[in-house]
């Protein structure tokens, strides 16, 4: 099958059956104005959907509603690009384990701790859409602490991380210093074997500094902490995880890499359904 063309002044649709509408514009963006119940999806918006699929075009559909799914599979349908639509939702089928994206992709700042605290921390308000902007700093820059030690962690140890991980680390670390000597906490405590893989690592300068720093963080900072200020750090945290391990989001995001299907995402038309 030949590649589309794709050139900027093709033209794709004509208004009014007239006036040209080329790729060019549709790189230039689209407003389409009306009163509610004026046809502005079923008119200009179809119209403009069928004329992007019959170019060729993939791209990305963001559905807050489901009939605006099954919108999108009828144009597909009509336009001979029906086997080209993924459907992203809970059901798991397709998946994005978004940080472990962020750690293989190419370019600068792949892999670094702070960009995945970040890269976290916003899909969750994007998810919690109930976040206050006024919570006291100190607990915020806890919470981060939280989470940038145990992804070096993960990181150091293991080269990947997940929720379930991070979340398992952070319920099995030492709550007391007496904790850590005793051989019934070491048996069980993913945090304890992820610090002995860590150890047993070949690490440069830099991964061995960073390593230090979270093994301290594991068995003199965060076990000397006070039970009430230690468990609302970890509060805050566990319930930023939480939403990430219901089955809605854990559908969408947390599948293993052994079951991933790679997105053929060349002309694909990926529809995204609102969690």
């Amino acid at each position: 099958m030949p590649s589309p063309d794709f050139s900027l002044e093709r033209v794709i649709y004509a208004f009014n059956e007239e006036e040209p509408f080329t790729i060019a514009n549709a790189c230039e963006g689209i407003q389409i104005f009306g009163g509610i119940g004026s046809g502005k999806t079923s008119g200009s918006g179809e119209s403009i959907a069928k004329a992007f699929l019959e170019a060729g075009f993939g791209g990305l559909v963001l559905c807050a509603k489901k009939d605006v799914l099954n919108d999108w599979q009828r144009y597909a349908k009509e336009t001979g690009r029906d086997k080209q639509v993924l459907v992203f939702d809970a059901s798991g089928d397709f998946v994005f384990p978004f940080l472990q994206y962020e750690i293989e992709r190419e370019g600068e700042g792949a892999g670094y701790t702070d960009n995945l605290v970040r890269l976290f921390t916003t899909v969750y308000e994007a998810i919690d859409r109930s976040i206050e902007g006024d919570s006291d700093p100190y607990w915020t820059r806890a919470m981060q602490q939280l989470l940038r030690n145990t992804i070096d962690l993960c990181m150091i140890a293991r080269g990947t991380v997940s929720v379930p991980l991070i979340h398992d680390i952070i319920l099995s670390a030492p709550t007391s210093v007496a904790q850590i000597d005793t051989d019934e906490w070491k048996n069980k405590s993913l945090c304890w074997k992820l610090l002995l893989e860590g150890h047993a690592q070949q690490l440069d300068q830099w991964a061995k500094h960073d390593f230090d720093s979270t093994a301290s963080f594991w068995l003199e900072e965060y076990p000397n902490l006070a039970d009430k200020t230690r468990s609302s750090i970890v509060s805050t945290l566990s319930t930023m995880l939480d939403i990430f391990l219901r089955v809605h989001s854990a559908g969408c995001f947390l599948n293993s890499l052994a079951t991933l299907v790679k997105l053929p995402t060349r002309n694909s038309l990926i529809v995204g359904l609102s969690l």
